[in-house]
């Protein structure tokens, strides 16, 4: 299994919104991590996880959490779920529509 746009195309942190790259609002702001997300997903049943970087910077960040890398528990998943979960739908998820 391939996991893709754990970060919502980078709209979790404000790199797009509707596939516009830029400076945008943060969708998730003071919520949740590069780390947590991207660890949130590795701790599913995936092979692979597609979020490309922007930069250089945003790839370094990357190789350091996969080399740091600790799973995430059930019970920590559902607290980051929990934290999060009154933003589900279009906001964050707009290339589901």
């Amino acid at each position: 299994m391939i996991g893709m746009k754990a970060l919502a195309n980078g709209g979790f942190f404000g790199g797009s919104q509707h596939g516009r790259h830029g400076s945008n609002p943060k969708v998730v702001p003071n919520r949740v991590s590069v780390s947590e997300a991207v660890r949130f997903v590795w701790s599913l049943p995936v092979s692979t996880l597609v979020t490309g970087p922007d930069n250089a910077e945003q790839m370094q960040e990357k190789i350091d959490i996969a080399r740091e890398f600790t799973g995430m528990e059930d019970d920590e998943r559902q607290k980051l779920i929990e934290k999060v979960e009154d933003m589900a739908g279009t906001t964050v998820e707009f290339y589901k529509a």
